[in-house]
Order: C-alpha cells, then sequence, then structure tokens
C-alpha cells in the first residue's frame, strides 16, 4: 500500500505543479486534495488507511499551524472525493476535474 500512495504522490505533485501557488496556494491545495483522494481510491471504499496515513503525514510535517489547518482541510475534501470516484467510478481524469472543481468553487482552502 506504502509504494501505490508514494505512487499517488507523484501524480499528484504533476497535478499540483500545473498550477500557481505550489506553497500554500492553489497548486498546492490541488495537490493535496488529490493526493488524498487517489489514496482513497487506492485503499477502498471501507478502509481508513488513506485518512490515517494522511494525517500522520501532516504531524510529521514541518508546517505552521496556518498551513497544517489548510492541509489536513483539503486532505479531508481528497477523502470525500475519492469516496465519491469510487461510489461513481471516476476515472483519475475525472477526479482529478472534481479536485479542480473544488478549487474553484472555494471548496479547498489556500492560505495565500
Amino acid at each position: 500500500m506504502a509504494y501505490k500512495f508514494y505512487d499517488n504522490s507523484q501524480k499528484a505533485k504533476s497535478a499540483g505543479r500545473k498550477f500557481e501557488g505550489t506553497t500554500n496556494g492553489y497548486g498546492d491545495a490541488v495537490r493535496h486534495c488529490y493526493w488524498c483522494a487517489l489514496n482513497q481510491v487506492s485503499a477502498g471504499l471501507n478502509s481508513p488507511n488513506a485518512k490515517k496515513f494522511g494525517d500522520a503525514h501532516e504531524n510529521t510535517s514541518r508546517n505552521d499551524i496556518k498551513a497544517k489547518a489548510m492541509d489536513l482541510h483539503n486532505n479531508s475534501v481528497g477523502y470525500h472525493l475519492g469516496y465519491q470516484a469510487i461510489i461513481n467510478g471516476w476515472s483519475e481524469e475525472e477526479l482529478l476535474n472534481q479536485v479542480i472543481n473544488a478549487a474553484d468553487n472555494g471548496t479547498l482552502k489556500i492560505i495565500k
């Protein structure tokens, strides 16, 4: 599972780099949300492993309080979108589109 989560992180990094604000901005929000969404899909519908892994990652990162709150919020949106992807049979491309929609409509949080 850890290898799959790593692979997902690379996909999410690539997606986030397509946007401005890769540190606490739009691109960072997309990256966190998409990574957690992909992890939830990989872990499965009823698995808590994506959230456990994501929370552990944020608890070991060196973010300040605002950045950590932003990341945890965007991760949470990602888990929800991952559940939706499983239920609705979304492709990774559709899942990314849903993440971008969440960023565009203000569901995701950014600091700057």
